[in-house]
């Protein structure tokens, strides 16, 4: 596992760890960093495939923390409806206006990394773990949910959360 040492030349806070596969030791400068969340989506959000608005939202208090696991849900899915989370490194989000999808809804992320969780209810929850690598210290993430249902209007979406991962 990592070590922190501090390093009395340089003032700074180092992280130690073995080399996969190597035998010798990766050093990297320890930045701490608040981890965060927030919508960046327009408020509020009106895009909705069951009359109430699609909403991604963190569960509880969660943060996106290195090493740790993140907690959101979708809230308001139809039943029946496949839902689809995208995780994409930012900066994605841009001031363009984004393209719509057939529901009309704006859809916000350009290459997302795709997966699919279960439809549990109007509140599915969903989790998105974070790998215990300090490179992701600092890193800002956008997460959008799509909600698939073509007995309505075909492909909905949800607000927009945007994580910057810390410490």
């Amino acid at each position: 596992g990592a070590q922190l040492v501090f390093d009395n030349a340089s003032g700074k806070i180092l992280a130690v760890a073995p080399a996969i596969g190597t035998g010798n030791l990766d050093t990297f400068e320890f930045t701490p960093s608040v981890a965060s969340y927030s919508t960046t989506s327009p408020t509020p959000w009106t895009c909705s495939a069951t009359g109430a608005p699609l909403l991604m939202t963190v569960q509880g208090n969660d943060l996106p923390i290195v090493g740790a696991t993140f907690h959101m849900e979708l809230r308001n899915a139809a039943p029946g409806a496949l839902l689809v989370g995208g995780v994409e490194l930012l900066p994605a989000l841009t001031s363009v206006p984004p393209p719509v999808t057939s529901c009309g809804c704006p859809y916000y992320q350009n290459s997302p990394v795709g997966f699919s969780f279960a439809n549990v209810g109007p509140v599915s929850p969903f989790d998105l773990a974070i790998a215990n690598n300090p490179a992701l210290i600092g890193a800002s993430f956008s997460v959008e949910g799509y909600h698939v249902d073509f007995s309505t209007c075909g492909i909905s979406t949800t607000s927009v959360l945007r994580l910057n991962v810390g410490t």
